[in-house]
């Protein structure tokens, strides 16, 4: 017994029935064609809670590079602070995590992380500079120097850097050491390219800061050997 395609007329064989018949030119077999040829080039659609890649890259394009690096700078900044004023001591993990829960406080509202890293290390260092001028001056413990509401602590450094700016701005080129250091302790924490000490050691010596020099040096050991 044979049918008849319904859709190109083409008889088709009784046992077949229900299926389209083997004309290769019928519409019927075209059309499913063309369908299996557009499901198989359409992605499926893929939302961020169904795709982990999505979510990343969603975070990624959000806080998440600032928020690694504000921890990463967290790190650096008490280390860097351990060489110039605590250089004898030894903090437990325990002691650090309470130290740099309080640090983080000071890039809480920062848009550029490294700057205010390049801040905060110009402030201590004046601040380091400042206790040295008269001997009954002194640097609070460490959770009382970070501690963001103490306005004797890192804090209070705001106003020796207010002062420095204000005389930049007749004299350009006043305490440009600091600027330099900055920028070999952040160059150092990022990458620690040993090729870098001695260039920066030849610009302390050019600027005579000998004191900038060792600052650095003791801070290099910190960061590389002291605390790990």
């Amino acid at each position: 017994m044979k049918n008849i395609c319904e859709k190109c007329g083409q008889r088709i064989d009784a046992k077949n029935e229900g299926s389209t018949c083997n004309n290769s030119l019928c519409p019927s077999l075209l059309n499913k064609s063309e369908q299996a040829h557009q499901e198989g080039n359409q992605l499926p659609q893929q939302t961020a809670e169904t795709n982990p890649s999505l979510t990343q890259l969603k975070i990624i394009k959000g806080d998440l590079f600032n928020t690694v690096k504000r921890v990463k700078r967290t790190q650096d900044l008490l280390n860097f602070s351990q060489s110039i004023f605590w250089p004898e001591r030894n903090f437990s993990e325990k002691r650090q995590l309470e130290l740099k829960l309080r640090i983080a406080e000071h890039f809480r509202e920062s848009k550029d992380i490294d700057k205010t890293f390049r801040e905060l290390v110009e402030r201590t260092v004046l601040a380091k500079r400042w206790v040295e001028e008269e001997e009954y001056r002194t640097i609070l413990r460490p959770e009382l120097w970070f501690n963001i509401d103490r306005i004797d602590g890192l804090y209070f450094t705001h106003g020796l850097y207010g002062k420095m700016l204000t005389q930049r701005k007749t004299i350009p080129s006043y305490q440009c050491g600091l600027t330099v250091f900055s920028e070999a302790i952040l160059n150092y924490c990022e990458s620690k390219n040993v090729l870098d000490i001695y260039a920066y050691r030849e610009q302390f010596i050019a600027l005579r800061r000998l004191d900038l020099l060792q600052y650095y040096y003791n801070a290099i050991i910190h960061i590389q050997f002291i605390n790990l």
